[in-house]
C-alpha cells in the first residue's frame, strides 16, 4: 500500500454534485484538505499549494477535452496528478483516460479501500514530484553562482575529460582547470566528477545518457 503524504489537498473539480459529494465524508475522514471546483477555468486560475495535491476530475466535465488535460496543466506549470472519474464504469473511457495521462480512474459507486488507496498514490507521487523540483531549483542556484567559465567547465567534466583534454580544449593552463573544476565541485556541493555529473544532467548541461555511462567507462578503463 502507497505510503499516505504528511499533508496534502485534494481538489474535486466536477460539475456533478452528487458525484463530488460522495468523495465528501470519506477524504475529510482521512484528513486531507478538499477544495472544490465547477469549471476548469476556476481552478487553473488557483494556485496549487506547494504542499503535495493531487486532482479528481470529472471525465466527463461540460468543456473538458480529457485529452488535452495533461498539456493544459503542463502550460500552465501545475505538476499535478489527476484521476479521472466517472459515473458508471466504462472501459473504452477508462482506456482513453489513461492515454491521456491520468494517474488513475475510479467509477462510482466508489469503493472506499480503492479511492484512498489512489488518492494516497497520488499524493505520495506528488510529493515527490515537488521534491524534485525543489532540488532543481537548489541546483539551479548553485550553478547561478558559477563564473561563466566554471560554468563551461561542467559539461566537460561530465563528460569524462581529465585535466589535460579540457585544458587543451579551453586553451588555458592544466592547473588552471584544476583551480576552477575545485571552486565548481565546492559551489555546486558535489563530492566526485560522477555527482557533478548527475547534477549536470538534471539541469539539461548534458544528455542524461552521459551522466550515467561515463562514469562507469572511466571505472572500465581504471580496470583495464
Amino acid at each position: 500500500m502507497a505510503v499516505r503524504a504528511s499533508t496534502g489537498t485534494v481538489f474535486i473539480l466536477a460539475e456533478n454534485l452528487v458525484l463530488s459529494a460522495a468523495l465528501h465524508p470519506l477524504l475529510r475522514v482521512s484528513g486531507y484538505e478538499i477544495k472544490e471546483f465547477q469549471c476548469l477555468a476556476d481552478f487553473l486560475d488557483h494556485t496549487a499549494p506547494e504542499a503535495p495535491c493531487c486532482l479528481l476530475i470529472e471525465f466527463s466535465l461540460p468543456g473538458l477535452n480529457p485529452a488535452n488535460l495533461q498539456m493544459i496543466l503542463a502550460e500552465r506549470g501545475i505538476p499535478i496528478p489527476f484521476i479521472f472519474m466517472m459515473a458508471s464504469p466504462d472501459t473504452s473511457g477508462t482506456v482513453a483516460a489513461m492515454k491521456a495521462g491520468a494517474f488513475s480512474v475510479v467509477a462510482a459507486p466508489f469503493d472506499p479501500k480503492k479511492m484512498l488507496l489512489e488518492v494516497d498514490s497520488a499524493l505520495a507521487r506528488s510529493e515527490d514530484s515537488l521534491y524534485r523540483l525543489n532540488e532543481i531549483d537548489a541546483l539551479r542556484q548553485r550553478f547561478g553562482s558559477l563564473t561563466a567559465r566554471e560554468a563551461g567547465i561542467i559539461p566537460l567534466v561530465a563528460s569524462g575529460k581529465p585535466n589535460k583534454q579540457i585544458a587543451a580544449d579551453l586553451g588555458i593552463e592544466q592547473s588552471t582547470v584544476k583551480v576552477h573544476r575545485s571552486r565548481v565541485m565546492r559551489k555546486m556541493g558535489a563530492q566526485s566528477a560522477a555527482q557533478l555529473a548527475l547534477m549536470a544532467a538534471k539541469l539539461n548541461l548534458v544528455p542524461a545518457a552521459v551522466s550515467k555511462t561515463r562514469p562507469q567507462q572511466r571505472q572500465q578503463r581504471i580496470r583495464n
